[in-house]
């Protein structure tokens, strides 16, 4: 069977793209396709957590216009909802990090008792969670009869000749495409996609968020240690803290067995134990999962093949759910739809 489109990734990437392009052709024929079920790789483990910033100002204008996009789900049920946040550090000059205008210096935060080292703080606004499970749920329920969902269907291999492009899954499956998409988050350098993705030269590195039984309440704030790039998330409907640091682990193979190690709770504990001496006892459990880094720490979206009709659109370097919609908007002026 042949389509117009086939994205290969049911993440939140993926079905924001497929989500953008329906919603300005109707008529055409698309498939999303997935190894897993929608939602369950990477986005699946993604704290969700959405603040206002970026390293370079691309990043910056980008997390702008995700945030605008998210307004749309903007509730608890739709699983996106603002979360208040406290931005710690040493130095002002960290603060070029966020976006102007969204941050103001306050004096300590009372909400929460366990910071033992407040340092500077200021109080960032425009800051949310989305829960990405429902998000995904909400976005696959919208589309559908609109597209096909194929779930745990593994990409063999991708072949182009004058009919189009081919795709081949393990089972045997076949199928044609006009244009494919590929939002294969982690997976880039699967040898399935190699021979596209290659000179891209990305990277993978390991991700690493503890689960810190301490009570959260409906007033609990969030925390964002800027001088670490690390933050802690109340999850009220987990009761626990999702305590987020920079793992440094690269060339991990996310195909393999990714767990929190012991070296990984020693440097969990030893970089929270600098603002809550309490609450680094309590970093013994949580997730691990990887990411895709581009070598310029921005996302890439591009063509990978001559003939212009594949297109990579991920590394997103750690904040695919933040920059997704921004992401998608790129493929769709790319693909001039």
């Amino acid at each position: 069977m042949k389509y117009d489109i086939v994205i290969i990734g049911a993440g939140i990437q993926g079905l924001i793209i497929a989500r953008d392009i329906l919603a300005r052709c109707t008529d055409i024929s698309l498939m999303v396709v997935d190894m897993k079920l929608p939602g369950l790789g990477a986005t699946g483990y993604s704290a969700g957590y959405d603040i206002p910033g970026g390293r370079t100002a691309l990043i910056k204008e980008m997390s702008e216009y995700s945030q605008e996009y998210y307004q749309q789900f903007l509730n608890d049920e739709c699983g996106y909802y603002p979360v208040k946040t406290y931005i710690h550090s040493h130095s002002d000059a960290k603060l070029s990090y966020f976006n102007a205008g969204k941050y103001a210096e306050v004096s300590a935060p009372v909400e929460d008792n366990f910071l033992s080292h407040y340092l500077k703080t200021w109080q960032c606004s425009s800051c949310y969670r989305g829960d990405l499970h429902v998000i995904t749920q909400q976005i696959t329920r919208s589309l559908g009869d609109a597209l096909e969902i194929i779930e745990g269907h593994f990409v063999e291999s991708i072949d182009e000749n004058d009919r189009g492009i081919h795709i081949k899954f393990a089972g045997g499956r076949l199928v044609q495409a006009s244009y494919c998409i590929m939002c294969p988050g982690p997976w880039v350098n699967s040898p399935s996609f190699a021979k596209y993705t290659a000179p891209l030269n990305i990277e993978i590195k390991k991700i690493v968020a503890f689960h810190v039984a301490w009570p959260v309440s409906i007033n609990s704030a969030a925390h964002y240690f800027t001088d670490d790039d690390a933050f802690l998330l109340p999850l009220l409907d987990k009761q626990y803290w999702l305590y987020s640091y920079t793992c440094q682990t690269w060339g991990v193979d996310p195909q393999g067995l990714l767990y929190v190690s012991a070296s990984d709770i020693d440097t969990g504990k030893s970089i929270l134990e600098k603002y809550s001496l309490t609450m680094s006892q309590l970093v013994h459990s949580g997730r691990a999962f990887c990411d895709a880094y581009s070598p310029h720490r921005e996302p890439v979206v591009d063509y990978v093949n001559s003939n212009k009709s594949i297109v990579f659109a991920g590394a997103s370097n750690g904040s695919g759910f933040r920059l997704a919609p921004a992401i998608s908007k790129k493929v769709v002026e790319l693909l001039n739809f």
